[in-house]
């Protein structure tokens, strides 16, 4: 039992960050990130048990007109406990704060896993303490003030990268294998490397920009991203996905005088003993490197209808972050030439499986969606499918959590008129983004 507690308010970014790494929490529940969002006030709350630190609380402040302040305590606590002493000592602290700096209440998400594709989760004890101290649940978890309580999530952890594969559906293994094998070629540069790589973040821009105008999204500027991967540094990564044009007509060469090679290896094993079976074997071989080369080809040939005389042309690009035990899809698109081709969509998502495996994360968020993720006649469930598709699985959180200060009069009219304000603005969204697909969701 952790004793001797105590609690008081964080100004060292770099010790906060730090006990979130050690202790499972997101890159989202950082100091770093909320230098990201300019319009909400940070404050970091800890608690120690002497002078171990034991939990962490990250709460953004927002002006909610007319009511007053809200803070958004991201995706709840991180704690080596779940002692309800701990939960309630913390949140009685939180309270003096609230009442300190005029905040009329705290929203959160806690990252508790509820249910997996629909089957129940041990239940948990930090989520029972928490409600014991005071946190209330939303009465419908769909209705939610930051974002939405269902997540798709590829576990990674101690799965070798022909596992994860195998994971995949049988159309995104035969994308993946397909862009691969066509000639695309993989670039990365973490964000520690942004300023020596600009053109990095110009590529990432014009290829973001072409899928928010195929599907009709709104996104960010340029200095948004440059912004997230500055502050994230070498936990964040641009992605790039590229066909080069000279390396492919040297790899064509290549493969042409390899299958010359191979065919002269059938003439010469036929005659001796288990030479049909050495001959298979290389016919197979050969096919393999003709459906590259016909791949490659029909690629150039695509090039060459559109016009285009750039020798390397970028396909895609992706923003992910990968910190302690989650790797985040966070942003990602598609150009239009060569979409369907080489099929960079599969590329960039399984790439970015790969390498949340080599940093040793254990899972790997596709993304948030809204509305009910078993419902395959609500609009966004071909977005779900899409995700799943990668080997992920339907995830559940509790959604949000409220915690009163003073009467709770303001607390209940934003938690009772947001959701509607929200419902409302989410339907119109959507007649506007009813032509969005599977590659435009962030």
């Amino acid at each position: 039992m952790y004793e001797n507690l105590s609690f008081r308010e964080i100004t060292d970014g770099a010790f906060y960050d730090e006990f979130i790494r050690q202790n499972g929490g997101s890159i989202i529940q950082t100091y770093r990130w909320t230098t990201i969002k300019t319009a909400w006030t940070t404050r970091m709350f800890m608690g120690f048990s002497g002078e171990e630190p034991i939990i962490a609380a990250l709460c953004m402040e927002r002006a909610i007109r007319p009511l007053g302040k809200l803070w958004y305590l991201t995706e709840g606590f991180i704690t080596k406990t779940a002692e309800e002493h701990v939960i309630k000592g913390m949140t009685a602290y939180l309270k003096t704060q609230m009442k300190k700096y005029g905040a009329f209440g705290i929203c959160t998400d806690p990252m508790i896993v509820i249910d997996v594709d629909r089957e129940a989760q041990t239940p948990s004890d930090l989520l029972a303490a928490m409600k014991k101290a005071g946190f209330v649940p939303e009465k419908d978890p769909r209705h939610y003030t930051v974002r939405p309580c269902v997540d798709i999530v590829v576990p990674v952890g101690g799965k070798s990268e022909e596992e994860l594969l195998a994971a995949c559906e049988k159309g995104v293994r035969h994308g993946y294998r397909t862009g691969i094998e066509g000639g695309i070629q993989i670039e990365v540069f973490d964000g520690d490397r942004l300023d020596e790589h600009p053109e990095a973040l110009d590529t990432f821009f014009d290829v973001i920009t072409e899928t928010a105008d195929r599907v009709e999204f709104v996104h960010r500027p340029k200095e948004y991203y440059a912004t997230i991967l500055r502050a994230v540094g070498k936990d964040g990564q641009i992605m790039l996905l590229s066909f080069d044009r000279d390396l492919s007509d040297a790899r064509r060469k290549e493969q042409e005088e390899e299958i010359a090679r191979l065919q002269g290896e059938i003439e010469a094993v036929l005659p001796q003993k288990g030479g049909k079976q050495a001959a298979a074997v290389l016919k197979k071989q050969i096919a393999a490197l003709e459906k590259s080369l016909r791949t490659n080809q029909k690629a150039e040939d695509e090039i060459v209808a559109a016009g285009v005389s750039d020798r390397k042309i970028y396909l895609a690009a992706g923003i992910t972050t990968y910190f302690g035990k989650e790797s985040i899809c966070q942003y990602g698109g598609t150009k239009n030439l060569l979409r369907n081709t080489l099929r960079p969509t599969h590329v960039l998502n399984v790439e970015r499986l790969l390498e949340s495996r080599r940093r040793g994360c254990e899972k790997h968020s596709m993304g948030r969606v809204a509305g009910d993720p078993y419902d395959e006649t609500q609009s966004y469930y071909g977005l779900v499918a899409y995700k799943k598709s990668y080997g992920g699985r339907i995830t559940t959180y509790p959604g949000d959590m409220y915690l009163k200060s003073g009467t709770g009069l303001k607390l209940y009219t934003f938690t009772t008129l947001f959701p509607k304000i929200r419902h409302f603005r989410s339907r119109f969204l959507r007649r506007r983004l009813n032509k969005q697909n599977t590659e435009g969701e962030r």
